[in-house]
């Protein structure tokens, strides 16, 4: 003791300890508020962007079975196959059957939605007898996703793991207000290389009077372009909307040739054209809309969902129909490809829109073509104003209407 310390205070020495152990209960409580709460927050988003994905991946499946020439030819194991592949992308651990679960729905007139059916038992194939179809009312895919993780700091307050999870349903829409052709024209060709199917590649990149690329504009405002493509130093996308390099519409009269036999691909994409950054070698042409935020308008992104080598007699419906009445179809313009990462799709840049007939191919028409569905679609007016367009939940099977699958909760 100091000669100047006096005995009590002597006595206050150390009593700074227990208020510290006081403190650190409730300070540690904080730290785990903070850190596992905000770990489980991020927990709750992966679970929902899986929950999503998965939902539109299985409910683009389901509006192929609603649309498909017989019961078997997309089945629940489809359905599976195409929620695994949003699984396998994430970095949750999610697993088909663990931690993810989905049930097939049907939307009622009332806005209510019916279960009728689960995902990995699927219902009895009325025309055989075997096992595994899609029900055939089903409309949609409920996804429920469930993770538990191991928290950081809780386990001082006993907690040593935390548990969330999303709910998703997706579901195909009847588009109600226009005929907006179930497939799409490829203009992102500047006339440099070889088109896939041969020939030169054509040139639909508007310039200015000095020659220069001109932006792409929709509603006063650029749009950006996927790196690694033709677009301008700023990262821009280039309209692809004209004839032979100039600042002239496409040309009525102009043909495009749309999933040319025998491999189904449509022959209008150049050999290592930087905007077409998409797996497969070239476009089908045919082509599902899958954005959650609303149907498709210029400036959207759209999915190449067509089935690679299959018949879609229910999308050559409304084809052949048109080559039987000479009606004008809408058919948007698509001149930017990239893969998509959250479901391995194409995701098509929608860069306007034209109005086509359809015109028959080496003396075969679509109604008759039904072993390869090649046609040609001539350009009557471009560009022209569409979409977004009126549509409804409630959907025929075996309708040749053209359906949108889209987040529906």
């Amino acid at each position: 003791m100091t000669p100047w310390e006096t005995c009590a205070e002597r006595a206050e020495r150390g009593a700074i300890a227990p208020l510290v152990a006081l403190l650190l209960i409730p300070l540690l409580g904080m730290l785990a508020l903070t850190v596992d709460v905000g770990f489980a927050y991020g927990q709750r988003r992966l679970s929902q962007n899986v929950a999503d994905n998965a939902a539109l991946n299985g409910a683009v499946v389901v509006g192929k079975r609603l649309q498909a020439p017989s019961e078997t030819w997309v089945k629940d194991g489809d359905v599976i196959a195409a929620i695994t592949a949003v699984t396998s992308r994430s970095s949750g651990g999610y697993v088909f059957g663990a931690g993810l679960t989905a049930e097939y729905v049907r939307y009622e007139t009332n806005g209510s939605l019916t279960k009728v059916g689960d995902v990995g038992i699927g219902s009895l194939c009325q025309s055989d007898g075997t096992s595994g179809c899609i029900p055939s009312t089903a409309t949609g895919v409920r996804v429920l996703t469930r993770i538990t993780f191991d928290t950081f700091f809780a386990p001082v307050l006993s907690r040593t793991s935390l548990s969330t999870g999303a709910r998703a349903t997706a579901l195909n829409a009847t588009v109600t207000s226009i005929r907006v052709a179930p497939y799409a024209l490829w203009t992102g060709e500047r006339g440099v290389g070889q088109l896939q199917g041969g020939g030169a590649a054509p040139n639909y990149l508007c310039v200015d009077g000095s020659g220069q690329p001109q932006l792409l504009t929709i509603g006063g405002s650029t749009v950006d372009a996927p790196a690694g493509s033709y677009r301008s130093p700023s990262g821009k996308a280039y309209d692809y909307s004209c004839t032979g390099g100039t600042s002239n519409p496409i040309t009525p009269g102009t043909v495009f040739t749309i999933r040319s036999a025998p491999n189904f691909e449509t022959p209008n994409v150049s050999v290592g054209n930087t905007n077409w950054q998409v797996g497969a070698s070239n476009f089908k042409g045919f082509l599902r809309i899958d954005d959650p935020n609303g149907l498709v308008g210029a400036g959207d992104y759209l999915s190449d969902g067509g089935i690679a080598g299959g018949a879609e007699d229910a999308a050559m419906n409304i084809i052949s129909e048109c080559y039987r009445l000479n009606c004008t179809l809408v058919m948007p313009v698509v001149s930017y490809g990239v893969a998509d990462q959250a479901n391995g799709q194409p995701a098509l840049l929608v860069t306007g829109f034209a109005s086509v007939t359809v015109r028959s191919v080496n003396t075969q028409d679509p109604t008759t073509a039904q072993s390869s569905y090649e046609w040609r679609a001539r350009v009557e007016n471009s560009p022209i104003v569409c979409c977004p367009v009126d549509y409804t939940y409630q959907v025929t099977p075996g309708s040749s209407q053209l359906l949108y699958t889209r987040l529906y909760e």
